[in-house]
């Protein structure tokens, strides 16, 4: 059964088409359709986002009406966040209202954000792109490679790399942008296709298809742009090397293995994040695994206790959200330019 299907129909309505649960149930309800719409937020072709947000939003109105009320739950406000990025020296994040908060370095204006709704954002290497409530992209901070540079359309995700972006369009095809003289290692010429998933990292990016297989493009002299055949639901791009999450929670890192970022933990996970020179995953029950680092070591691969929802790694560091929504970010060590210190 779709998720949306069994979200509508564990709403029971009573007469007039109210919602009839009592408070346990709109509780179960608001956490269930806070955890889809973050997941269509992060990446999903324009056609079958729009059916699901047709379920969510017209379907079940009186739900989310409960759920904006209840302050308990987590993605509410200002102090809370709904997704979190990890940058080479600074952060952002979608807070409870829509707007992007970014801390860190703002040397090129990568943590000053326009104003507006947004749906999603993503912290590159000097720059920060976002998909505003439109569906439109936005980018701002150093343009000196074309990298903020997007292009006009709709847009359902953005991956920001170091001096290259990309973007997955509504009807889920890749779009690459930045300078392609500089570096040039194929990082912009994306697969056509039909994708549901997008990540950039240094010089190489990759994308998974609605069966889960695995593309990537861009430098692949340590094999980080050579996946295995296997079928993904989460897929994250280094510095040199890739990680994916397989449809049995197992992870699994092709590339460099130098500093061990390419031998991650046995077990089961929910959610994974390659940075530079490490990883970073959320098992089943919520905590935090990072491997690698090896003498790049500066901290992030410290990771915090706590009960974990979502993550994401940066050059020397990483940022998660806790199961109320509250920002953690660790590492920086000697690198430390703000972005390890949410607001």
């Amino acid at each position: 059964m779709e998720l949306d299907q069994a979200v509508a129909g564990a709403l029971q309505r009573g007469p007039g088409g109210r919602a009839s649960g009592g408070p346990a149930q709109v509780s179960f309800l608001c956490k269930l359709l806070r955890l889809l719409e973050n997941r269509q937020k992060r990446a999903m072709p324009g056609a079958v986002m729009l059916e699901r947000l047709i379920a969510l939003y017209i379907v079940t109105p009186l739900a989310i009406v409960a759920c904006d009320a209840d302050s308990s739950l987590p993605g509410q406000g200002v102090d809370t966040f709904l997704s979190v990025s990890a940058g080479t020296y600074h952060s952002c994040g979608v807070d409870g209202t829509g707007q992007v908060r970014c801390w860190g370095d703002d040397a090129d204006g990568q943590s000053s954000p326009p104003a507006g709704l947004y749906k999603a954002v993503s912290a590159g290497g000097f720059q920060t792109c976002g998909v505003t409530e439109s569906w439109l992209l936005s980018c701002w901070g150093n343009d000196d490679y074309f990298q903020a540079s997007h292009p006009d359309g709709n847009f359902t995700a953005v991956a920001a790399g170091y001096l290259h972006t990309c973007g997955l369009d509504v009807l889920g095809q890749v779009e690459c942008w930045g300078y392609s003289d500089l570096r040039d290692y194929g990082q912009f010429d994306a697969p056509d296709g039909e994708f549901t998933y997008i990540s950039s990292g240094y010089l190489h990016s990759c994308a998974l298809t609605g069966t889960g297989r695995a593309v990537c493009w861009g430098f692949d002299e340590y094999g980080q742009s050579t996946p295995p055949d296997t079928e993904f639901t989460r897929i994250s791009a280094g510095r040199f090397h890739t990680c994916g999450l397989d449809r049995d929670g197992f992870i699994h890192c092709w590339g460099s293995d130098q500093l061990g970022q390419s031998s991650p933990p046995g077990g089961q996970f929910t959610d994974i994040a390659a940075g530079a020179y490490h990883g970073c995953a959320i098992d089943t029950q919520g905590s935090l695994h990072c491997w690698g680092c090896g003498d790049q070591d500066q901290g992030q691969c410290d990771e915090p206790e706590g009960s974990f929802t979502s993550l994401d790694a940066g050059y020397v560091h990483n940022c998660a959200l806790d199961s109320r929504g509250i920002v953690r970010c660790w590492g920086c060590g000697d690198q430390d330019r703000g972005q390890c210190s949410p607001p």
